[in-house]
């Protein structure tokens, strides 16, 4: 019986890879399409209950979703979802409906294209406080759906992906079978398109992140960030 995930997480958080390694590693599951559908994947979290199925508001960034040029894909959302409705309907009673959300450390995402992406090129601050808002959105969804849902640590996908896909696999009973474990070998870009560039994990390293952190970022973020938060995910404050 089919697994469906509606995937979270802001920009550079590794929704992407998290949409390949679950589609590519478990059989019976389904990541709603690019992790859009049913709600933008880079927003805050909607609620079952919310989801408009009948015209697919929210579905995408505001501003891409009004203009017509994208108007084909957005309707593409909305048949599928029409197709799929009743599924999804069903597997949300029988507790098949599963809520994943991506986090990652303030300190290695705010040196990503992360913050530019949202609209914070420059400004710390900024940026922090749209982390800690929708990091908490996260967290407090993820406590009130907790038999459903999953938080993905983005130091675990590009440390341990295989562990990450036996902790989702023991907590879902979804069948997983490390020895057919399939890694990323390319990079992937948007729309989890792979692209023939090999993947490079250590650019995408933590230490990597932190060698490049300004000193006086270092004190912004510090000085902004929500340390429950911090604290709640065991990221350390530097």
């Amino acid at each position: 019986m089919t697994i469906y995930i509606k995937l979270y997480g802001i920009q550079r958080t590794g929704t992407n890879y998290s949409e390949w390694l679950l589609k590519n590693n478990f059989s019976d599951v389904d990541v709603l399409k690019h992790g859009c559908m049913l709600g933008w994947k880079h927003g805050p979290p909607t609620r079952f209950e919310n989801i408009d199925w009948e015209h697919g508001k929210n579905w995408e960034y505001k501003p891409f979703i009004e203009h017509k040029e994208n108007q084909k894909r957005v309707q593409e959302y909305i048949r599928e979802a029409s197709a799929k409705r009743s599924s999804i309907e069903l597997a949300r009673k029988k507790g098949r409906f599963k809520y994943f959300f991506c986090i990652r450390s303030p300190y290695t995402w705010i040196t990503s294209k992360g913050p530019r992406w949202c609209g914070y090129d420059r400004n710390v601050k900024g940026a922090i406080d749209h982390w800690n808002k929708t990091t908490r959105e996260y967290l407090d969804f993820y406590n009130s759906e907790e038999d459903v849902s999953f938080i993905v640590k983005h130091a675990d996908l590009l440390n341990n992906p295989s562990g990450l896909l036996v902790k989702i696999s023991e907590k879902f009973k979804i069948s997983f079978n490390k020895s057919e474990f399939i890694n990323l070998e390319k990079e992937i870009g948007p729309l989890t398109d792979i692209s023939e560039k090999p993947f490079n994990r250590e650019k995408y390293s933590n230490k990597n992140f932190y060698n490049n952190i300004p000193e006086s970022t270092i004190i912004q973020i510090r000085n902004n960030i929500d340390l429950d938060l911090m604290k709640r995910f065991c990221f350390k404050i530097k």
